[in-house]
């Protein structure tokens, strides 16, 4: 007894008439589509959406090691084994993006032969992820850069507070102090202020920085901070809910523990006092 294909399959024939209905299809309706040609055997193509692709290759992160050196900054890719130096981060990373490029084209013109060695197989994840990039901009994104250890115990100086606020899309805003907020992806908030008094090259306290790290811009760990201060994604420190594709078919998810009931929000002390920024938990 033939088992019935749980993706829906198109012949190549098929296919090939009906081409721009089944790109509608897979691409605005997110539906994934195998195709089949019989030539000697069962081919079969598989076609993805974006967005499904991304969540398949989501959680190969690329991790770049960063390598101060007596010249300027040196930046390693340690999965792909690649590297670029530069006068500063900036100029390093533009170095970087052009090796990874070339590295990307290279090992998917070679892919038949890189499946066949264990070593560069499991690359594919990392790759692909790096190869759907759009542009420049999204591939030095994707490629986060980690600090050498040395770094996480430093403190950072109240400019660069304020960077990092403006390159991972702070909300700014002005009243007695600069503040900056942003909402996160499970409906709460981050959020930190500046005082005017502060000069924006004196160094964030020793009992100040903490908190504002953990507790206000609610990072996973302090070197998130340094990975965000260039515009590399960060993780905060919020639980990892998965969306559902069909809400409306699932119960009523519970707020998350801790969270104020009936999507009420309660108010969250900020460094040296003043305003504080309002954290909400939305229900659904």
């Amino acid at each position: 007894m033939t088992a019935t294909p749980m993706m829906d399959e198109i012949q190549f024939s098929q296919a090939k008439s009906r081409l721009s209905e089944i790109m509608d299809d897979v691409v605005h309706r997110e539906h994934p589509k195998a195709v089949r040609r019989e030539r000697g055997g069962s081919e079969v193509m598989y076609l993805l959406p974006r967005e499904v692709l991304d969540a398949v290759i989501g959680a190969a992160r690329v991790t770049v090691d960063y390598l101060p050196n007596e010249e300027g900054i040196g930046l390693w890719v340690n999965d792909l084994d690649i590297g670029a130096d530069g006068a500063d981060v900036d100029e390093a990373r533009r170095n970087l993006v052009r090796a990874v490029r070339s590295y990307v084209a290279n090992f998917l013109g070679e892919l038949p032969i890189y499946l066949t060695w264990p070593d560069r197989a499991r690359l594919v994840p990392q790759v692909l992820r790096l190869a759907v990039a759009r542009n420049d901009d999204e591939l030095a994104r994707l490629l986060s850069i980690r600090p050498p250890p040395n770094m996480l115990g430093r403190r950072p100086t109240w400019a660069q507070v304020r960077r990092f606020c403006e390159k991972q899309a702070f909300r700014p805003s002005t009243t007695d102090h600069d503040f900056y907020d942003k909402r996160l992806p499970d409906g709460s908030t981050a959020g930190t202020k500046i005082s005017f008094n502060r000069a924006e090259t004196e160094t964030v306290s020793p009992p100040l920085w903490p908190r504002i790290w953990k507790r206000q811009l609610r990072l996973r760990s302090e070197d998130d901070f340094w990975r965000g201060l260039d515009g590399a994604p960060v993780e905060y420190d919020i639980p990892r809910i998965a969306e559902p594709s069909q809400p409306s078919r699932l119960p009523r998810t519970p707020p998350a523990r801790g969270s104020p009931p009936n999507g009420r929000c309660h108010r969250r002390d900020l460094a040296g006092g003043g305003t504080a920024a309002p954290q909400c938990m939305v229900q659904p």
